[in-house]
């Protein structure tokens, strides 16, 4: 099984600054200052999955003039907070730079592995709901996702949707999405078409 996702041990608490000049080849997030090692690349059923879920998402939500953004994308959120979320929705065209996402971009999602799955529930969670982003979404392998949403700076959660459901957003009322046709063509997800 592989190791979870981990702080590097550090003397000193790290800035954007600092993580601009670590090396390209390292794949590291920044959280509350600290470094955190991300895991080596993704799986195929990782990057299958990314795949169907950005082009539908694309489908929906470029029409109201919202980009969408698959890793590795940086997203700053503070000046101690660097992260590459695996996909992620902006609409407000102002935190999008050369560089990277300054702000929390609308939706935000990440595909659980082994590796990453208690930073992603925990760390990850808390993060983003500390920094306003409006949406949450786990997406399991297993063949389901876990959508939050933010109302009065907390995370409520909205609901598990499986292989069989229509996952409804609730920032974007219009976008829905068959939950089969994210894990479509992927072997181990039952129901998955």
């Amino acid at each position: 099984m592989p190791e979870a996702a981990k702080i590097i041990e550090q003397k000193k608490e790290f800035t954007y600054e600092d993580y601009l000049e670590f090396d390209d080849d390292v794949r590291v997030e920044l959280i509350d200052g600290k470094v955190w090692d991300m895991s080596p690349a993704p799986t195929t059923t990782h990057q299958e999955i990314l795949i169907n879920l950005s082009g539908l998402i694309v489908d929906k939500l470029n029409k109201k003039g919202c980009k969408i953004y698959p890793a590795p994308t940086d997203v700053k959120l503070s000046a101690r907070d660097v992260v590459q979320p695996d996909l992620l929705v902006v609409c407000r065209r102002e935190i999008i730079t050369e560089r990277c996402i300054e702000g929390a971009p609308d939706l935000v999602v990440e595909i659980l592995s082994p590796a990453t799955e208690l930073k992603d529930r925990n760390v990850k969670f808390k993060l983003y709901q500390k920094h306003g982003v409006r949406e949450y979404w786990l997406v399991s392998p297993a063949g389901y996702v876990d959508v939050y949403y933010l109302n009065a700076g907390q995370y409520n959660f909205h609901g598990n949707f499986g292989v069989n459901d229509v996952l409804t957003s609730v920032i974007f009322a219009d976008l829905q999405i068959e939950v089969k046709n994210i894990f479509r063509g992927i072997n181990n997800v039952v129901g998955a078409s």
